[in-house]
Formats: C-alpha cells, structure tokens, sequence
C-alpha cells in the first residue's frame, strides 16, 4: 500500500546570458516517491514542464527545481495565477519581480488557505519530534522505561543543541511569535495524540519536546519541509541587459513564506556574459573549467591524503620524530589547488567567455540545449536512476520580442486544438 508520495525535480537547468538575450533549459524528467510496504520506490516520468513566462506582458520567465510543489499546490499552478494577477503590472528589476510574486503567495488565501499551512507546518513539526523519539528507541531497545528516560536525555541534548544555533535569516520574532502562538496547541495535540497510540506517554518534559519541534522548524526549517530552488530571469523595466536570480524555498507558514536568496548574475557593460546551471551542474561545470566539482572535490581529498603521507615518509626517512604537519599540508594543498583552477579559468572559462559574449541568440539556445542533453547522456550512462531526460525546453528572452520558444513540448497536440491556439491569441492581443 503507497503510504506517502510526492514529486521531485532532480533535474538539469541552465540560464545562459549575454547581451543580446538570455536562454533558459530545462529537461523534463519528475521524480515521484512514496512508501509501498514499508519500502521507498519511485516512479520517472518525463513531461514535467519547468520554465514558464511570469509576465504576460513583459520579458521575465520562471524555472523551476528540486520539489515540485507548494502546500501541496503545483509551482506551475501558482506561477500562471500569479501571472493572470499581474496583469500589465512592471517592475524596475528582475529582482522586484521576485519579490511580487513571494508576496503574491503569501496572500492568496484561495491557493494557501490556513488550514493547509497548519496541516503542513504540524505534519513537519510531528515528523522531527517523532524523529527524536524513534532514534531513542532503536537505541534503547523496547524497555519502555528506558526509552522514555533516553527521551527525556534526547530533548534535553537537542535544546542544548539548538540554543547555539540561531534562527533562519528570514523568520523575524515577529513571525516566530505568530508562528508559536497559532501552532503550538495543537502541535502538543499530535504529539500527545501520536504518543498515545504508541503507549509511550508518561514524558515529563512534553512543553520541552513541543519547543524543540518548534525551534527545528525555526532553525532548520530545509531539513524538514519540501525546498524548491527558484529561478527567476529576464529583465526589469530600467535594465538594458538581462539578470537572473536564484531563490530557495523552504515553506510557507503563520502567512511567511520562508525563502533564501542564494545567488544572482547580470549582463552588463563589463561583463558580456554569464552561464549558471542548476540541480545537476557536472557537464556545465566542466563546459566551463575544464572539471566537474565533484572531481575538484575528489582532488582536493586525495592530496591532502597524499601530501600528509609523503610528509610522514620524508620525516621517517630523514630519522626524525613524528612532526605534525597538518599546517603544511594543507597550505601545499592550497597552493596546488589554487593554481590548478587559475589554469582553468585561464585556459577555458574566460576564453569561453569572450565568446559567448558575442553569441547570437539561436547559437546561444543551441548551446543550452546541448549542456542539458549531455547532463542527461551522463545521467543515463553512469546512474541507474532516471533523474535527468525527456524533452529539453528551450526558452529565449530579449528586452523587445519578450519570451519566445525554440523548443516546447506539448501534453497535447496543437494541431488537433484549434479553440485552443485561438483562445491563446486572442488572450496575447
């Protein structure tokens, strides 16, 4: 019996800029999971679409990866609701666009209602705090006693823990407050409720287990709800080339939705163009230095395990006592590391660079397509999962003819749709 599921997008994106435009590329594969007795299967498909214009009026589009939904709401869903919204409204910058549409979310009570932040914030909060008690009982063993005297142990522990840490960047006390105040109560319900059904009650310091539920939804909110990574490109009414910029999502509660700006990237008069790819980066990166960060990585380990073992050698060799060369080590591996990528960059990222600058735009969506079909042949030959593939949907935007597609796929065919395409023209008038 399928006891849970929800749909990925472990994917492969790039948004390739320079001044005559951007390209966005996605592929189409969607991830579904869920536990059928008691083991975790999952499902690939290969139609998911995750580019999508965020203005019907004007040149800025939305991608998409990693979690597929909001509160249980498609991401495409509330992108064209947010566009039908819009209207003909503009903004200065990509980045206030941004901005309108988390705003948007948060007070649509028709997509968000209360009752399903609740849902969701208590369904979270209940899965940490069993969590904790299920990691004392595998290692208590079944003596009810000594599961609920390690409980009491694992909560005291885990409030030391959190107290050091502090709240996400985005949580004001305000929200904190709000947040505690609507939730706590029945948060202490499902607990109690969930400790009933397992004959585990009798914890002494019950406030204490619902406060650290509540402070790892505060302080570590990504471990425990659904993350997105978002998107957003094109350009703002005062900006002559184009810009991207990169959100996290982390969930949405007490009317806040909890983001976290993770990178941007801009077109302009000094810098002619930009590549930044999302989800799964190998290809791209080594497209653009040469190497893969994962080889990087693995570089990076391997000298410092050399390095200290030929340290050792010579020290033993030359008779000497046992030295602690930790220091040296790692500033000869910084060394070696450093030049290596400095080589890269000079040898293929810049060079790259200064060409892609001067791009025209179908060679430029020919490239992104190209990056993201060869994410999907590595995906193919080398994993056993299906995480990239499908179609890859190219999009290009300018600053004058807005967003127009190179490649789109279809869950239907056009040509059999004519009131469809007439019902579309007629809305673009």
């Amino acid at each position: 019996m399928l006891t849970r599921a929800g749909s990925r997008i472990l994917t492969s994106e790039v948004c390739v800029m320079n001044r005559h435009g951007l390209v966005l590329a996605a592929d189409s594969a969607i991830t579904a999971s869920g536990w059928i007795d008691g083991k975790r299967e999952e499902r690939y498909f290969k139609g998911a679409n995750k580019i999508f214009q965020l203005s019907n009026n004007n040149p800025v589009a939305l991608m998409f990866f990693d979690t597929a939904d909001v509160l249980r709401v498609p991401w495409e869903l509330a992108v064209k609701e947010f566009r039908s919204a819009l209207g003909s409204k503009s903004f200065n910058t990509v980045e206030e666009y941004a901005t309108e549409f988390f705003g948007y979310i948060e007070r649509d009570k028709r997509l968000f209602p209360d009752v399903i932040q609740r849902d969701v914030f208590l369904a979270a909060a209940k899965s940490a705090a069993l969590g904790i008690l299920f990691e004392v009982q595998h290692a208590a063993g079944s003596a009810k006693q000594q599961i609920l005297d390690g409980l009491d142990a694992a909560i005291l522990a885990e409030r030391t823990r959190l107290a050091s840490l502090p709240f996400v960047a985005l949580l004001t006390q305000e929200v904190i407050d709000r947040a505690t105040a609507i939730y706590s109560a029945d948060l202490r319900s499902e607990i109690e409720g969930a400790l009933k059904i397992l004959d585990w009650e009798g914890i002494a310091e019950i406030d204490a287990f619902v406060q650290v539920a509540l402070d790892l939804m505060f302080k570590e909110p990504a471990r425990h709800f659904s993350t997105t990574g978002l998107v957003i490109a094109g350009y703002g009414d005062h900006e002559i080339f184009p810009s991207m910029v990169q959100y996290q999502v982390q969930g949405l509660f007490a009317d806040h939705l909890l983001r976290e700006r993770e990178s941007a990237a801009a077109v302009t008069h000094d810098n002619g163009a930009q590549i930044n790819a999302f989800a799964q980066t190998s290809m791209s990166d080594t497209f653009q230095l040469g190497f893969s960060l994962d080889s990087y990585s693995t570089m990076s380990e391997l000298l410092s395990l050399e390095l200290a073992n030929l340290a050792n050698t010579i020290v033993a060799s030359a008779g000497l006592p046992p030295q602690n060369n930790v220091a040296l080590v790692e500033a000869t591996k910084k060394t070696i590391l450093d030049g290596w990528f400095e080589q890269a960059r000079t040898t293929h990222a810049y060079p790259m660079r200064r060409v892609l600058s001067a791009l025209p735009l179908d060679e430029m969506a020919d490239l992104a397509e190209t990056l993201i079909n060869l994410q999907s042949l590595k995906e193919k030959v080398t994993k056993p999962s299906e995480s990239v593939g499908g179609p890859t949907d190219v999009a290009v935007l300018t600053k004058n003819e807005g967003l127009v597609w190179i490649r789109r796929k279809h869950w239907f065919d056009p040509s059999l749709n004519p009131r469809f395409m007439h019902r579309q023209a007629a809305l673009h008038r």
